[in-house]
Formats: C-alpha cells, structure tokens, sequence
C-alpha cells in the first residue's frame, strides 16, 4: 500500500508542468494525458508518523493497493512515480504490519539517493496507534533506491519489497523495465547497515526472520517520491518503521543511520528501496546499469509479492535489536502493499 490520501475510487487529473529544478526527470511521458486513481480506504496509521516530514498537515491518500493494482514492479511505478514522498505500509502473511518513509517519492531512474530523512518502521501491537520507527544509520549514502523493475527498496538491504529478478546495471545503460521485474509480494530486510536494528535488537524489520510468509505489518517513508530514474538518493529523512503488536496503532520508527548517502533508491523495474538493504519491496530481477541510454525498463522487473530487509547499516537496528524489520527473518512474502501520497503535491509534476 502506498499512501497520497482518498479511494471510493476518486481521480484527478495531473498537470504538466516544465521543471527548471529536475523534478520531471525519469521515464513519465508528459504528452499522455493520465487521471491518477485513489483508492478510498482508510489511513492505517496515525498522521503523527509524518509531523517532521514536509506531509505535515497534508491530506494523504492512497494511489496504490497491490491486491487492485497488482504486484508486479511496474505496477508500482505506474502508480507510483511523480507521486512526491510518501509512506508506504506492508501486511506479511504473518499478520505483520510495517512501513516506510520515502522523502523522496519515485521516478524509475534505477538510481539511489543519499539523504537521512527516510525511515522504517513496524508496530509491535495493532492496538498502539504509533509504530516503532528505525531510523537511517551510518551516514545518509544510499537511503534510497529507485528501480523501474524494483519495488520500494530503502539501503542495500534495510528493506526490499519485490527486488529486481535481474541485476540492476545502472549508468550509461538507463534504466531497463522490460524484464526482471520483481513481484511485490515478496520482501526482505537486514537491519544494523542502512537503517537502525529494532528495539529488541533483532536484525530484521521482520523479526526474527529476513525473509517471512509471516502475518507481519511494517511500513516506509519516502521524501523523495518515485520516478523511475534507476538512480539514489542521499537524505536522512526517510524512514521504515513496524508494529509490534497489531493492536497498537503507533509504530515502531527505524531512521536513516551511518550518514545520509544512498538512503533511497528509485529503480524502475523494481519497487520501494531504502537504502542497500534497509528494505527492499519487489526489487529489480536483472542487474540496472543506468546512465545515458535512459530507463531500460525491459527485463527483470521486480515483483512486490516479496520483500528483504537487513538493518543496522544503513537503517537503525529494531527496537530489540533484531537486524531485520521484520524481526527473525531477513525476507517475507507480502499479502498487500499500499502507497499513500499527498494529491496536492503529485499535481505539482
């Protein structure tokens, strides 16, 4: 799930502004006249998780819900690219609940950003409103990834939902969305590297596991929002975060550690990435070279049926120090994925 905010279905328009600053950059053709779909459901989270991002007093709705809009990568990126930032919240089979924070939104540029403004983060019980948040560790490089055939990917292995099925080449290439694109139902994460261990010091967003079919909610925030550039992105302001419980409302929020560099990354074939393995959603399948040829959007398109996180590195250790958002396992197949967003910036792109 991807937040903005609205769905009954309701749509609006999108406006196609010339940017001097760059904000236009990655695959999304301007000459196609397109209506943004929100899904009208409800916020599963407290608008508290974003009172220090610039979503502060913004209306958030949803612009996508895996189970309708479906798994694959770029599925994710067609709903999800010039979208601005925005807070992404995953279900495991596991009844987990866990998210993230992208400060930076996606535009498929199979690039990566530095920055310490992202963040995980997960709940430890439904009932607590506020999750656990785990904040970017060991500088801001390489918070985020943004991979066409990827999902939401946050480090190097903080937190992948639905990874690229090929190597992301990157560089002169440009992004390649025709193959390995990752599914979104699965997921992975190693925490300690990119983003802070959980509070119970387990490695993983997930737990125990780096890899779980558990029932499990995390979720991210992105600043930055998609694009599709096949690029990163270096910020301190993204963030991933869980529930410990699915009684609490409020997560547990995971930071940006280890400076900001490579906080997000933004691969089109792959869905959310916070830094190289903070947590990664349906990340690229193929490898993504980038560069000058432009997204490469053909192969090894990630699917957001599955996800990977690894904290500790470039995101925060879970609050009992588990080195995965998802507590004992580094990865975990999803059940949903919603992205929420604010409908007043993604009009601005």
């Amino acid at each position: 799930m991807a937040c903005c905010v609205s769905n009954a279905v309701s749509y609006g328009r999108t406006r196609s502004p010339y940017s001097l600053f760059g904000w236009n950059f990655g695959k999304k053709k301007f000459d196609d006249v397109q209506q943004t779909k929100y899904h009208d459901i409800d916020l599963p989270f407290s608008l508290s998780l974003v009172d220090k991002t610039f979503l502060r007093g913004r209306e958030l709705k949803c612009c996508y819900k895996a189970t309708i809009d479906g798994f694959r990568a770029s599925n994710f990126h067609n709903c999800c690219d010039f979208k601005g930032p925005c807070v992404i919240i995953g279900y495991t089979n596991k009844a987990f609940k866990f998210g993230a924070f992208n400060p930076e939104g996606y535009r498929s540029t199979d690039d990566y950003y530095d920055t310490f403004d992202p963040f995980l983060f997960y709940w430890t019980d439904n009932e607590k409103i506020d999750p656990i948040i785990l904040p970017k560790i060991g500088g801001s490089g390489a918070a985020l990834f943004d991979y066409a055939r990827g999902g939401p990917q946050f480090g190097a292995d903080g937190l992948l939902i639905g990874p690229p099925l090929a190597p992301v080449m990157g560089g002169f290439a440009g992004p390649d969305t025709n193959s390995g694109i990752g599914n979104l139902r699965q997921a992975k994460s190693r925490l300690g590297l990119s983003y802070a261990k959980r509070e119970d010091g387990k490695e993983s967003l997930f737990g125990d596991e780096s890899y779980t079919n558990k029932a499990f909610k995390f979720g991210a925030f992105n600043p930055e929002g998609y694009r599709s550039t096949d690029d990163y992105y270096d910020t301190f302001d993204p963030f991933l975060f869980y529930w410990t419980d699915n009684e609490k409302i409020d997560p547990i929020i995971l930071p940006k550690i280890g400076g900001s560099g490579a906080a997000l990354f933004d691969y089109a074939r792959g869905g959310p990435q916070f830094g190289a393995d903070g947590l990664l959603i349906g990340p690229p399948l193929a490898p993504v070279m980038g560069g000058f040829a432009g997204p490469d959007t053909n192969s090894g398109i990630g699917n957001l049926r599955q996800a990977k996180s690894r904290l500790g590195l470039s995101y925060a250790k879970r609050e009992d120090g588990k080195e995965s958002l998802f507590g004992d396992e580094s990865k975990a197949a999803l059940d949903e994925v919603e992205v929420f967003c604010s409908p007043q910036i993604a009009s601005l792109y």
